[in-house]
């Protein structure tokens, strides 16, 4: 294991092309016990590595918005420190680093800082057991979804490398797909080695373009699976259609709203269990409107909903939800697809995968 971090750590060995370029980071943390029920799984400290596979990306519609980002892949190992209940992870993400300038010129490298975002998929090698492993009800699933961000400030540099530290965060978890499911929140200080890139001649100021504000009216319709009760039950299908407004007025960012109808199957066997009578299809129904904030990334974008409930039955869980998603259209047609999750605060209700059209 030590072995595969120092491979990892690799101080950014050196450039594969001209475009590419290999990103190295070691990483000494910790598993956070979020739960009670953690604090007993927690061992000790943790050890981590990761090498980043990206490139600068400058001629994309969002380079200039977003400094010239670097996108790629990520694959990180994580040692947590518990390896009789929570064992190591492994994640392979769709890496985004995003310089953040103290100034307006990307030549201004005195205080150079850079904000990461992964998504992608996490394999642990431990996983709660009725026999075997019922201390720890974190993970029921090898495979999970895998959330990473990262913060890094530079402190020296080279004319062609520099060495930044800085703090990363990855959470692995199934969205309740299989029960138990706490999730593990995977936190750490970090330090790298990346290409130093200075130009001789001056870049010219980065001007962000304000776009002329639009709007439109979009439908979509996702779904999604989950447990209940007992773990190792059957899963419960989820339908949720949408009906919302969005409106850009800037070119990285914008607003929307929505009203959505949710058909949750699982609370026929709940609100049997505490009624003591089989509901209809109209009680389990139910209706939610949300305020969305939207990133937008050229055809891609990054939604965070936050939700209440406006018709409920069932009236056991918060008022609220969140929604996290990203939703692309494919060569920026007006069809779009999207993948995400439903949340009530930190306790994951669903995944969700669905398809729409924006009018």
């Amino acid at each position: 294991m030590k072995t595969i971090a120092l491979v990892c750590f690799c101080f950014c060995i050196t450039s594969i092309h001209a475009q590419w370029q290999i990103h190295g980071q070691l990483q000494r943390g910790f598993i956070a016990p979020h739960h009670d029920l953690m604090d007993p799984l927690i061992q000790s400290h943790s050890l981590a590595g990761s090498v980043q596979l990206v490139k600068r990306v400058e001629k994309r519609s969002y380079s200039r918005a977003y400094c010239n980002p670097y996108q790629g892949i990520d694959f990180s190992v994580i040692r947590t420190g518990s390896p009789d209940y929570l064992g190591n992870q492994m994640t392979l993400s769709f890496w985004n680093k995003f310089p953040v300038y103290k100034g307006r010129k990307p030549s201004d490298l005195k205080t150079r800082k850079f904000f990461s975002l992964g998504f992608g998929i996490g394999y642990t090698s431990k996983t709660w057991n009725l026999v075997s492993n019922y201390q720890s009800p974190v993970l029921s699933s090898h495979l999970n979804a895998a959330l990473s961000l990262a913060f890094e400030q530079r402190l020296f540099a080279t004319e062609k490398k520099q060495i930044l530290m800085g703090i990363r965060i990855t959470h692995l978890s199934n969205a309740a797909f299989q029960l138990p499911n706490l999730g593990t929140n995977h936190i750490a200080i970090s330090l790298g080695m990346q290409n130093q890139h200075i130009k001789k001649q001056v870049e010219p100021e980065i001007v962000i373009a304000i776009l002329p504000a639009f709007h439109h009216w979009n439908f979509s319709i996702s779904n999604g699976w989950k447990e209940i009760m007992e773990p190792y039950g059957p899963k419960y299908p989820i339908w949720l259609a949408s009906v919302g407004y969005d409106i850009r007025n800037k070119k990285k960012h914008g607003w929307g709203f929505s009203l959505e109808g949710i058909y949750n199957r699982s609370l026929m066997i709940l609100m049997e269990n505490r009624d003591g009578e089989i509901p209809n299809t109209s009680q389990v129904m139910q209706l939610g409107g949300g305020l969305h904030f939207i990133q937008y990334f050229g055809n891609t974008q990054v939604r965070i909903e936050q939700g209440v409930y406006l018709r409920d039955h069932w009236r056991e869980t918060t008022p609220v939800y969140q929604r996290v998603f990203l939703r692309h259209a494919p060569k920026n047609r007006n069809y779009f697809v999207q993948i995400g999750l439903k949340t009530h605060f930190a306790k994951a209700d669903h995944g969700e995968i669905g398809f729409g059209y924006r009018f």
